[in-house]
């Protein structure tokens, strides 16, 4: 009886030693790209977008493999790193790019691999009537447009100057813009474009203030929007800037200093504002970049959007695109960066409101444009 009991043990003993020398499966990561602009004139913004995607990635359920790429704005880029990704054979989601010709240049060869792209920068309408595999997270730059364009009107503006980075983000105000202007007949006095990289604005400044305008609206890179303003100060002009919300960025402080003392900017309304949520983001953020550092509207935005995709694919079990896509569509959402309608074209609806510069710190003017 000893003997079998006996027998017994080294059985058990001997299973459970195998038991522990068997390789467990390892959990599955997810691959998916990744593409902002990482380096030139909008990598303050770019950098900020990479942040919110890795701390979205220390909360998400599902573990995702993500490849980071720079793509500088540069569409040929964009091109070369969608390539890559179509190499690897495992990526069929994108959280990018952010730059509307980047996207523009890639959105058919993601289209024809059935890859779903979340661009997390300001996008035109006609990118949702050509393209069916895109989500925004972000905004259309139209939305914006209107908004700044009735606040306008409430502050009794009757004349304003455009003056455009000539990149399709640029481009794009200044077409659509006037337009909207037009509906409250404000005039328009000039428009004047200039390429990415420019440093002296002056002879812009003399061609736009020879036409009388009561504001200046600048859609131009980080750093550029902070050479204007000083120049223009320089030049002894004291007419009120406005910029969109890309005029949020420490680099648009750094070049301009004390010259954008009450700029104004328009803003995305953030209904999350105060609450805990968005608080410990934003504690976590400093703690992990630095004490200095804030995080965007976009870092909110593709927080928000991991948040969402890591739901999805609850639900639909897989990386099934389509199934992902449908998930998105028609859905309204309150995160971090506050309320949200996906709307079924892949657009998103999203409130804007008026900040400014003061004392070096951006602060709200105006939550409400009616």
């Amino acid at each position: 009886m000893r003997t079998k009991n006996f027998l017994i043990i080294v059985i058990i003993a001997l299973a459970l030693l195998f038991a522990g020398c068997t390789e467990q499966p390892k959990e599955t990561k997810i691959k998916i790209g990744f593409m902002a602009p990482l380096t030139g004139s909008f990598a303050d913004w770019g950098r900020s977008i990479q942040e919110g995607m890795q701390l979205a990635l220390e909360d998400t359920n599902h573990k995702f493999n993500v490849d980071y790429q720079d793509d500088a704005c540069d569409p040929k880029q964009g091109v070369t790193i969608i390539n890559k990704f179509l190499g690897t054979g495992e990526i069929n989601l994108i959280i990018g790019p952010g730059c509307i010709e980047s996207l523009k240049a890639i959105a058919p060869i993601a289209e024809q691999n059935n890859i779903l792209l979340f661009s997390t920068g300001l996008l035109d309408n006609e990118v949702f009537e050509k393209h069916k595999n895109i989500i925004n997270l972000a905004s259309q730059i139209s939305t914006e447009g209107r908004y700044l364009a009735s606040y306008l009107d409430s502050q009794k503006v009757k004349r304003v100057a455009i003056v455009y980075g000539t990149n399709p983000f640029g481009v794009e105000h200044s077409k659509t813009f006037p337009i909207f202007l037009k509906d409250y007949n404000i005039e328009v006095t000039s428009i004047e474009g200039s390429a990415l990289d420019t440093t002296d604005f002056k002879t812009i400044i003399l061609k736009v203030m020879n036409t009388n305008p009561e504001v200046i609206f600048i859609h131009q890179g980080e750093k550029q929007i902070g050479l204007f303003v000083k120049q223009l100060r320089e030049l002894g002009y004291s007419t009120q800037v406005y910029g969109y919300y890309g005029t949020e960025a420490q680099s648009v402080i750094e070049t301009g200093g004390e010259a954008l003392e009450g700029m104004l900017y328009t803003y995305p309304v953030n209904s999350a504002e105060n609450s805990p949520q968005k608080k410990e983001f934003e504690r976590r953020y400093s703690e992990k970049f630095g004490k200095d550092k804030v995080p965007s509207a976009t870092s909110f935005f593709v927080y928000d959007g991991m948040m969402l995709v890591d739901k999805a694919m609850a639900v639909c079990q897989s990386l099934d695109t389509e199934c992902i896509k449908g998930f998105f569509e028609g859905r309204d959402y309150i995160g971090i960066s506050g309320n949200m309608k996906f709307e079924k074209n892949g657009s998103i609806t999203r409130p804007f409101g008026i900040k400014k510069i003061e004392n070096g710190k951006f602060v709200w003017v105006t939550k409400k444009i009616e």
